[in-house]
């Protein structure tokens, strides 16, 4: 009987010993894996790792039946440590059906693995599979309510279901722990604007500020005050917030990005008349400013988005030659990715500069038949403005309509959607309806715009509202003492009107 007693003892003592080793052969494949992964060989990191997995399996089994159940627990978490591992560089090759094999695997060894979660609501996000998304960053939030990303992605999935308030208020809850969370401020913004409720992020601005520990503002503080002075239709004020975040190393490419927006916006947000012809504006000095910034951004392997704003900026000089190079530039992203919105957008802008309708409105009517993607929100707007511009100058208002009313649901805030509701109802010759959408553009536009000004006094006038038709004059003419037609056509015939009604009831 000793003597198996010795040997059950020996055997044990050896198990030991072989798992030991196991475990640290185990360990040193993850280091290896590492150094192929830093050289670039990504297939022997994954060769070595499977060895290293099938070691793992065998650990676990031994641990399984020697009932040693804190090293058990111990052991799985290296287990889903390799798993995530071995999901990750599949991941980083693009192999996304393993990657996601992999992280689930890690998942199943440790379900409140925190990387794998997000990593996978990252790939369900990137396939389209939204319910799918926010299924695991409810999960993920459930482990760990302050996980940012997953905060932030769950937020802009509510955003695109339009549930504005349970957006919003993740983001606040977010923003009251933590004000100076930039990238949430630059989120909620957003948002609100898109809600119709931009007043509501001033009060998370002051209480960024009034934390913010040193004299200095953060350069991400300049870029959200930026962000609110670009959707309030302040562009100077603006330009100077993002001009003071510009050279940051996290947000002055963004904050550039912007500058150029704002330089090229009389492009970019272009109303297009019946015959696809557009308003000539003297662009010299803007044009210059937004060249010196793409400059700034000139670097090797340059991002796609930035390749189509130098496109834009080309094209803003209406020469046919820089118009047709332009279009070449804009072949090669299309032919690299042939659904890439940005490109096809500024494709059809690029038709109707040359004055080709029929092209620029096959180029659009595809976009607005696709899902909008979250990552191109203005660039489906534009879209659907543009394609709605070419409605209203082949007299299909209907659909132009129809356009509109799906831009305002997705952002409540767009200015040019109710301008151009209120040229519908104007071509319609309802001049009441007309009046009140053109009332919309002119307050999200703070009163700013004198065109917009104009065709709502117009408005005024035909609805037989004279003295609003003389304050809008006024507000125009205060800004803008030489805007024309305005004082001839719409004041002095509001105010004969007034006097032959006086006239009358005398």
């Amino acid at each position: 009987g000793r003597r198996g007693g010795r040997h059950d003892q020996g055997g044990a003592i050896f198990s030991a010993s072989v798992l030991e080793s196991l475990m640290s052969t185990v360990q040193t494949s993850l280091l290896l894996a590492e150094v192929y992964k830093g050289n670039d060989n990504i297939p022997a990191a994954l060769t070595t790792l499977a060895k290293a997995r099938d070691i793992q399996t065998r650990i676990l089994a031994r641990l399984k039946v020697a009932s040693h159940p804190d090293l058990y627990r111990q052991q799985r978490q290296v287990a889903a440590k390799l798993a995530f591992t071995v999901a990750s560089y599949f991941h980083h090759i693009r192999e996304l059906e393993k990657a996601s094999q992999y992280y689930n695997e890690a998942l199943r060894h440790d379900e409140s693995h925190e990387k794998a979660l997000l990593a996978l609501a990252r790939l369900a996000l990137g396939a389209g599979r939204q319910e799918q998304c926010e299924e695991k960053c409810e999960a993920l939030l459930r482990i760990n309510p302050a996980n940012e990303e997953a905060l932030l992605m769950l937020a802009d999935l509510k955003l695109q279901k339009k549930e504005y308030d349970d957006a919003t208020a993740r983001f606040k809850n977010l923003l009251e722990r933590r004000p100076n969370h930039y990238s949430a401020l630059q989120k909620l913004i957003l948002l609100l604007w898109r809600a119709g409720r931009l007043d509501e992020s001033s009060h998370f601005l002051r209480l960024a500020e009034s934390t913010s520990a040193s004299t200095c503002l953060h350069a991400g503080l300049h870029f959200c005050k930026g962000l609110l002075a670009r959707f309030k239709y302040e562009p100077q004020t603006a330009l100077e917030e993002f001009n003071r975040a510009r050279k940051d190393p996290e947000w002055g490419e963004r904050a550039v990005m912007q500058m150029i927006r704002i330089y090229l916006s009389n492009d970019l947000d272009q109303e297009w008349d019946e015959s696809g012809q557009k308003e000539v504006i003297d662009n010299t000095e803007a044009l210059r400013a937004c060249q010196a910034l793409l400059r700034e951004l000139d670097r090797p392997n340059k991002k796609p988005e930035v390749v189509v704003l130098e496109c834009y900026a080309q094209m803003s000089t209406g020469a046919k030659g820089d118009i047709e190079n332009a279009q070449r530039r804009l072949v090669e992203l299309l032919n690299a990715d042939r659904e890439y919105i940005p490109a096809m957008l500024a494709m059809a802008h690029s038709h109707m500069l040359m004055k080709q309708t029929p092209k620029a409105r096959n180029m659009l009517k595809p976009i607005s038949k696709m899902p909008p993607n979250p990552l191109f929100v203005e660039e489906f707007e534009r879209a659907y403005l543009m394609l709605a511009d070419i409605y209203i100058g082949s007299k299909k208002f209907d659909l132009a309509q129809e356009l509109c009313e799906k831009c305002v649901a997705q952002n409540k805030s767009c200015g040019r959607a109710w301008e151009s509701l209120g040229l519908v109802f104007e071509k319609e010759q309802s001049y009441r309806d007309a009046a009140e959408h053109y009332e919309t553009a002119w307050r999200l536009q703070n009163e700013t715009s004198p065109s917009i000004g104009f065709k709502l006094a117009f408005n005024y006038l035909k609805a037989q509202r004279y003295i609003d038709a003389i304050t809008v004059c006024h507000k125009v003419l205060a800004q803008y003492p030489q805007y024309p037609r305005m004082k001839k056509e719409i004041l002095d015939r509001a105010r004969q009107c007034i006097r032959v009604a006086t006239d009358d009831q005398r």
